[in-house]
């Protein structure tokens, strides 16, 4: 008992020490934009990452630089300039896939789409990156609401385009948990614990200090800038090739997660046109290797099985379903704003080398330049379509 009286006064003593600490070196009281509500965000970071030589077959550069301005976006060159206003902003929202945080900034596909319209002759277009790490159409709502619609106001005119880049992510809405029911969207998306971790991760400087003593391998510059090395852990150790399955093209969904996930996708397009008037809104269904949706009757999964459980034994099928989803949700809404809002199906347009993704999922090399390039010749149709 002495014992325990002993150990709550060593706390009580030392409290005050911590949190004084905290507040004096955190980042508590230093104002940030809206992204840092945000899970998984970043906002003012220049980090340099240098790859392990298993990347070089996916033709990486040996060190990329990854970079996020202020108010969190990535490649908003026309910021820069004082004419910015002539410049009209193609903003697009997403995942990892989007933000691609192990691709160096000139090779995402964004700025490769950006300078795939500049050959065309439309200079006047910036290609803003706004993905977002593991978010999806319950995040991208948040952020809309809580990060876009206040940091873009000021230049709310010259947004053109919000494209949307719905993927992998949305399978979160439909995964089973260990005991075969389905997951609480409510409970499984930007809850308030998660919300918690990521003010912590954020601004305490205890969390940054004990970080940096685990942390893997790195080296500092003399500039200061810190190089943080990527293993081959995060590559994918099997060939696509090797795991085509056909299973019959069928899945058995939770009506009601079905008519949850309908009713948050609809709101994510509605608000997007409320707060943003004068943008078209594009929803992009993207290319997924892991999968093949050529044939209505079957879908090919092309992922070992201790890949598949991570996410469900029904992936493929899953993912399939969210497209057909979103695309009677689109079609309905078309029908009130025929030259508002638009259905992108990328998976159906293109077809990328396995080398060009360096897992099941994320594009990096050649996928990044196919993505790109065909994204960019549909945005420069739809443009001379539309004008």
């Amino acid at each position: 008992m002495n014992s325990f009286i002993k150990i709550i006064k060593v706390i009580l003593y030392t409290l005050p020490f911590f949190l004084s600490t905290e507040i004096i070196l955190g980042k508590w009281l230093i104002q940030k934009p809206k992204v840092s509500m945000l899970p998984s965000s970043l906002y003012s970071e220049k980090i340099k990452f240098k790859f392990s030589k298993e990347w070089g077959k996916y033709k990486t550069k040996e060190f990329i630089t990854y970079t996020r301005d202020e108010l969190g976006y990535r490649g908003w060159e026309s910021k820069l300039y004082k004419d910015s206003n002539i410049y009209k902003l193609i903003l697009v929202i997403g995942d990892s896939t989007t933000d691609q945080r192990f691709e160096d900034d000139t090779a995402t596909w964004t700025e490769i789409m950006e300078n795939y319209l500049d050959d065309k002759g439309l200079n006047y277009i910036d290609v803003v990156n706004g993905g977002v790490d593991g978010h999806t159409t319950y995040g991208y709502l948040q952020s809309i609401e809580n990060w876009h619609a206040n940091d873009l106001n000021f230049i709310k005119t010259n947004i053109s385009t919000i494209i949307f880049n719905i993927g992998i992510n949305e399978v979160k809405y439909f995964i089973k948990n260990n005991s075969g029911e389905f997951k609480d969207i409510n409970k499984s998306h930007s809850s308030k614990l998660e919300i918690l971790k990521n003010h912590i991760i954020n601004n305490s400087f205890f969390y940054s200090y004990l970080k940096s003593l685990v942390k893997g391998e790195q080296i500092i510059y003399d500039d200061g800038s810190e190089v943080n090395i990527i293993d081959k852990s995060r590559l994918r150790n099997w060939d696509f090739k090797e795991y085509y399955e056909k299973i019959p093209y069928s899945v058995s969904l939770d009506p009601t997660q079905v008519e949850n996930y309908k009713m948050h996708f609809q709101k994510l397009i509605l608000r997007t046109k409320d707060l943003f008037p004068y943008s078209k809104i594009i929803i992009s269904q993207p290319y997924i290797p892991a999968c093949n949706f050529s044939s209505k009757s079957y879908i090919v999964q092309r992922m070992p099985n201790s890949e598949k459980k991570k996410y469900s034994e029904s992936f493929c099928k899953l993912i399939k379903e969210v497209f057909n989803n979103q695309e009677v949700i689109i079609n309905n809404l078309k029908k009130n704003y025929p030259k508002k809002i638009y259905l992108y199906k990328m998976y159906e347009n293109v077809v990328i080398n396995d080398e060009g993704f360096y897992d099941f999922i994320h594009p990096v090399g050649i996928g990044n330049e196919i993505i790109g390039n065909t994204f960019g010749d549909y945005l420069f149709k739809l443009m001379k379509n539309i004008n």
